[in-house]
């Protein structure tokens, strides 16, 4: 019953949220040209954003765009020098791909995220175009089997 209750959250979301984009955000969105490959999601889990500059903004940034797309977000924290995550799944952030690792699988990688636009996760991007990981996120909640 909560996976059915957490599918439909994330489908109400998924089309609520293509009808607040601009006919100008659309055809953006369109040239990102975003592919994923899901070998498997737990949706319902705790995923843990990491930005591969290690910068904290913008770590919080991604937190909170998972966060608003209806995803747990867990933290990290350093421990002699590794990085230790506190959820199931390492959101690892790249300039143009996201990783998801699951962590109770021996860091298994279980999704692949990738887009054509170079620097998307840059400084400018994450300021002016929030919509676009809201977009990607989009395309991962969609492509879970």
């Amino acid at each position: 019953m909560k996976k059915i209750t957490t599918i439909f959250l994330f489908a109400t979301f998924f089309f609520n949220a293509n009808a607040q984009y601009s006919k100008k955000q659309l055809k953006e969105l369109k040239k990102l040209e975003v592919k994923v490959v899901n070998r498997g999601l737990d949706l319902s889990a705790t995923f843990v954003p990491y930005v591969y500059e290690g910068v904290d903004y913008y770590n919080r940034i991604w937190g909170n765009s998972l966060f608003e797309a209806g995803f747990d977000v867990g933290t990290y924290y350093r421990k002699d020098g590794t990085r230790v995550i506190k959820g199931r799944y390492d959101f690892d952030v790249r300039l143009n791909s996201v990783t998801i690792y699951d962590m109770q699988d021996n860091g298994r990688v279980c999704v692949k995220i990738t887009f054509t636009k170079q620097g998307l996760m840059g400084n400018s991007h994450l300021k002016k175009n929030p919509h676009h990981r809201k977009y990607i996120l989009e395309k991962l909640i969609e492509s879970n089997p």
